[in-house]
């Protein structure tokens, strides 16, 4: 005779773990659930990468505007002209400049880049160690410099533009002339 399941009658250990209500799952519902948990993970991957891919553009962003806002401050309490320009990625003593804004850049004070003109902040070289990989960063200019009232000059756009970008991810940093530093957020292009 066939026993049931009783919740009032104690059962040994054994007899518990052999019951009819204690069985183990078949390979059918094994393959559906896993057959659910990729569909879920298909659905997610997309929205993830263009949440990493939006956290890096917007941290990106934030390191140059704090650092066109650090070169104004500058220029204005010491009274001379601070430059930034594009890093060389070649360059480990960070003493030249390049064309490529995306290998980071570099803070210095005049308006010549030497060794002994780089800013430092509590003994930190102010140039970025952070490569903009599979990223574009692309300026009006070749370099900037503020003069000793914090004016750039002129008007510079700076666009950071993601490779393979998604939905407005796009950004577009302006300095105006008189050093006010504005951004936006842009659609990517098709």
């Amino acid at each position: 005779m066939k026993r049931t399941f009783n919740p009032w009658i104690r059962y040994s250990r054994r007899q518990w773990l052999y019951s009819a209500r204690m069985r183990a799952l078949t390979l059918v519902e094994v393959l559906i659930v896993i057959v659910i948990l990729g569909v879920l993970a298909g659905l997610a991957v997309p929205s993830l990468l263009t949440f990493m891919q939006l956290n890096k553009v917007n941290a990106i962003t934030r390191e140059l505007i704090s650092t066109l806002n650090y070169a104004k401050s500058e220029a204005i309490k010491q009274t001379t002209s601070i430059s930034i320009c594009p890093r060389d990625p070649t360059d480990a003593t960070n003493t030249t400049c390049s064309t490529n804004w995306a290998a980071g850049w570099i803070v210095f004070s005049g308006t010549a880049l030497s060794s002994g003109a780089r800013l430092t902040v509590n003994d930190r070289d102010l140039s970025t160690e952070m490569t903009l990989t599979a990223t574009t960063l692309t300026a009006t200019v070749a370099s900037i410099t503020f003069d000793n009232t914090g004016f750039p000059g002129n008007d510079i756009t700076f666009t950071l533009l993601p490779t393979n970008c998604r939905s407005n991810n796009e950004r577009i940093v302006r300095l105006s002339a008189a050093g006010r530093v504005s951004v936006s957020e842009e659609v990517c292009p098709p």
